[in-house]
């Protein structure tokens, strides 16, 4: 596991702890989070209950629900404009350049600018992905490229 206290510049989104994420998942999740040096939580004993099945309706994400990662959860339509394609591009150079995930690149981007993305995770193995986005080294020209392409 990366950096020391990694997660601490990140925020936990808890939405669906309880409901879709089961309890003994959820608590691992918590767990994880605080042995990465997480301090944020976002949750509320509301959030399940009004969230759409299909992402949206009160449920954002910069991620967009595994858009970047998983090849079954195309981006959706809302996203897909003429500069998608030049933007998802310049994601890819720099995964290269970098050898992190896209998903990391993305949150790595959000802290350079002073962010603190509330990353909603189901699994250790993406609270892991986003813990470690806090140590990927994004280069001034890089930060340029992505900028000029949106």
């Amino acid at each position: 596991m990366a950096g020391d206290r990694a997660a601490a510049r990140l925020v936990l989104g808890t939405m669906n702890y309880g409901t879709t994420v089961h309890q003994e998942r959820a608590f691992a999740l918590l767990d994880r989070f605080v042995e990465r040096g997480g301090e944020w939580i976002d949750t509320a004993n509301c959030y399940a209950f009004w969230s759409d099945p299909t992402g949206l309706g009160g449920a954002s994400t910069p991620l967009i629900n595994g858009g970047y990662v998983r090849p079954d959860k195309p981006l959706p339509e809302a996203y897909d404009h003429p500069g998608t394609s030049r933007v998802l591009g310049v994601l890819d150079e720099i995964t290269v350049e970098t050898g992190a995930t896209r998903n990391q690149v993305v949150l790595a981007w959000l802290l350079r600018q002073g962010i603190r993305p509330i990353v909603g995770v189901s699994s250790l193995a993406q609270l892991d992905e986003a813990a470690d986005a806090v140590d990927v080294p994004l280069e001034d020209g890089q930060l340029a490229r992505l900028a000029a392409a949106r």
